[in-house]
């Protein structure tokens, strides 16, 4: 199902902040990206999918004044599944 948030998978968050006109300018997603080992590569990654998201979302990337991703940690022993 798409939107499904693998906890085998590394986990990613994203903010986008925006002036889109009619919303409250600020964008959140949550989702998985599959790493290669290379920091600064897999944060790249990173931000293409955001990216991606927030487009296929309806916005307009012209219109982002700041981003922000990080990669989130999993607790030992996390679920695999969605809550």
């Amino acid at each position: 199902m798409p939107g499904e948030i693998s906890f085998s998978l590394p986990v990613y968050r994203a903010e986008f902040y925006h002036n889109t006109p009619g919303t409250d300018g600020v964008w959140h997603r949550v989702f998985n990206v599959a790493e290669i080992g290379d920091e600064k590569k897999d944060a790249l990654e990173a931000l293409k999918v955001a990216r991606k998201i927030f487009l296929d979302d309806g916005f307009d990337d012209l219109r982002v004044y700041r981003v922000y991703i990080e990669k989130l940690e999993v607790p030992e022993g996390g679920n695999s599944g969605n809550r």
